[in-house]
This record gives structure tokens, sequence and C-alpha cells, in this order.
């Protein structure tokens, strides 16, 4: 069954929040398109292909915003849309799917000072 699951943020809003200006934009309307019979993979790529090009068009229309903001929007913009988007599809997968993702993503830091030294290995 193919929906498309419709979903009304003040990404302009959003974005004036950031940068400390007037949220009085409007808001910018995002379709996700949803097929269950598709691979949880498939609709979660189109779900983060969908939300990152919403964001870039809003991110592309602010006035007088700085550079670190933007940079901070485009970082938070697509998860914040990415996650209502699949909780709205009720599919219970697909929400273990992005939750899994969110969990990998917060264990693939690593700092450097924190990595063996190389140098004193013997080969």
């Amino acid at each position: 069954m193919v929906r498309a699951i419709k979903i009304f943020i003040a990404t302009s809003a959003v974005m004036a929040i950031a940068s400390g200006a007037s949220a009085a934009d409007g808001t910018t309307r995002v379709e996700f398109r949803y097929n269950n019979l598709n691979p949880v993979e498939e609709t979660y790529a189109n779900f983060q292909a969908t939300a990152e090009h919403a964001c870039l068009l809003d991110v592309r229309d602010s006035k007088n915003v700085s550079k670190f903001r933007k940079n901070q929007f485009m970082r938070k913009c697509p998860r914040k849309l990415i996650g209502l988007a699949v909780r709205k599809t009720n599919d219970e997968l697909l929400i273990q799917f992005h939750k899994d993702r969110r969990k990998n993503r917060r264990h693939q830091t690593i700092i450097a000072s924190n990595l063996p030294d190389q140098s004193s290995r013997d080969f």
C-alpha cells in the first residue's frame, strides 16, 4: 500500500529560532512517500533524501542568517523531519530501524587521543 505522509512543519520558524530572528516566515510542506511493501532501508533512505532536500530549500531561502546557524540547522532539521515521518508511519520495523540508526550514530565518534599508538606496535 502506497501512502503519502504529509508533515507540515515550520522549518522556517525553526531556522528563525536558531538565528534569533522572527519566526513569522510560515511553514514548509514536506511530503514523504511511504510504501510498506518496500524494504525498510529503501524507505528510510527515501525519507532521508526528502528531509535533506526540504531543509536545504528552507535554509537557502533564509536571509541574514550566519553560516554557522545554517550549518547547525542542516544538522538538526533532517533528523527532526525523519523522526516525525517515521513515527507517523506506525511501522514498527521502520521505527526500530530509525532507533537503531540513531543509537549507532551516537557511538561512532572516536577521539583520536584514545586510539592505540601505532608507532609502538611490533610487526
